[in-house]
């Protein structure tokens, strides 16, 4: 419902504005405020977390909508022990969900010395995988530590396959 002032402005009752009689001032209702108020930190909190955990990822490809991106961290290996890992974000820009594999190719010195294969999964639209928070990350055996801050050291991305589907199938 709107409501009309003497000087020809207009405002919605319905956001909880009220009239000042007299002056056509606009005041806002007190519980419309407690719940904005309760609401702002909740918005900072949800959308901060999510920045948050892709907070230092580099972008290695895009391709189709999807992005995908890395960062050093550690994981756990099959036996439980931290090691270091390269961490994969992936994110889907698009409103469809998407298949996709790639492989990751581990060099030292120039030389092909390892290779990852991320086999084939689904994202959701307009979803993200982050590193260790859904599993995505990849720990070379075959280096030590020392090797792997080296600047020898590189990596690349390989044979990025996206294809678009109907929906992600849980398994």
């Amino acid at each position: 419902m709107t409501h009309k002032c003497l000087e020809g402005l207009y405002f919605l009752t319905s956001i909880r504005y009220s009239e000042i009689p007299g002056n056509c001032e606009l005041r806002r209702n007190p519980s419309y405020m407690n719940f904005r108020t309760l609401f702002r930190p909740f918005a900072l909190l949800t959308f901060s977390a999510a920045t948050f955990a892709q907070r230092g990822y580099t972008e290695i490809i895009r391709k189709d909508g999807l992005v995908i991106s890395s960062k050093w961290g550690k994981a756990r290996d099959a036996d439980g022990n931290r090691k270091k890992a390269l961490l994969i974000g992936i994110q889907n820009n698009d409103r469809t969900p998407k298949n996709y594999s790639f492989n990751l190719m581990f060099y030292y010195e120039g030389r092909l010395r390892e290779e990852g294969i991320m086999p084939p999964d689904c994202i959701e639209g307009l979803k993200s995988k982050v590193g260790r928070i859904t599993g995505t990350y990849f720990i070379p055996e075959k280096f030590t530590e020392e090797q792997l801050s080296s600047p020898d050291f590189t990596f690349e991305l390989d044979a990025l396959e996206v294809e678009e589907t109907d929906a992600c199938n849980d398994d």
